[in-house]
């Protein structure tokens, strides 16, 4: 009878500049000879050291006795480069205003500065974040943002034109704030929208039918709540044009 079938003990997937160490019990008896992405090779076991792209492939190997062969065996390995954060490196901040941070789903182990371990924060005041994170290949990936805050005019659009050539399609207000609860009216007193414009701009379509409404000047009531819990009035006209 020729050698018994090996068993390949090691990773199906590493991370670019990690090592790969793979390993087979074989008896001294025998010659372990291995077909690897970057050639032939013997021995129980293969090391390799900071491991790159042209190592990725399959790596298999048999066992030889007196001119005999064992059933082969075979192992794919993956290696892959550290997934992105996906995360600004700056991002500017109105006060009373907040801003969301997120890193892919696909991550876990996820380790804010601030201590949360949720995939995703919101940020009220300026400062430096930090994160840690590992991706689906066991890849750890960091990233570093800076959140300058300043103080920004509230700013609402008086006209607005949705219809559908791509700019100036929606209307809602900008500056400091984390909610904008806003109802708008027709010229007859007929609401139209009726919801918060952080969440939701206003795409000029009726609240109930959906239908577009028609050009026109409208009347909007807005209250604004800030991070800290005080709250702004706002109200006025817009136009819709088509």
């Amino acid at each position: 009878d020729g050698p018994a079938a090996l068993t390949i003990t090691g990773p199906s997937a590493v991370c670019t500049g990690s090592d790969i160490v793979l390993s087979v019990v074989a008896p001294d008896t025998v010659s372990v000879q291995w077909s690897t992405p970057n050639g032939p090779a013997v021995g129980s076991t293969i090391s390799i050291s900071a491991a790159t792209s042209t190592d990725a492939g399959v790596y298999a190997c048999v066992a030889v006795y007196d001119g005999c062969a064992s059933p082969g065996a075979a192992l794919p390995i993956g290696v892959f480069d550290p997934e992105p954060l996906d995360l600004p490196e700056a991002l500017g901040l109105c006060t009373g205003g907040a801003v969301d941070l997120a890193v892919p789903s696909t991550f876990r182990a996820v380790q804010w500065s601030t201590g949360s371990t949720s995939t995703g924060i919101t940020v009220t005041s300026g400062q430096e974040i930090s994160v840690d994170a590992v991706d689906q290949y066991g890849c750890a990936a960091s990233a570093f943002v800076v959140v300058t805050e300043s103080d920004c005019d509230v700013v609402i659009p008086n006209v607005f034109s949705p219809n559908g050539d791509g700019q100036n399609e929606s209307w809602s207000p900008t500056g400091g704030f984390v909610r904008a609860n806003t109802r708008i009216y027709n010229r007859w007193g007929g609401l139209v929208f009726d919801g918060d414009m952080v969440q939701r701009p206003w795409n000029g379509k009726h609240l109930r039918s959906a239908e577009p409404c028609s050009e026109g000047v409208y009347y909007f009531v807005m209250l604004l709540e800030r991070a800290n819990g005080t709250s702004l009035e706002k109200s006025g006209y817009l136009e819709l044009i088509r």
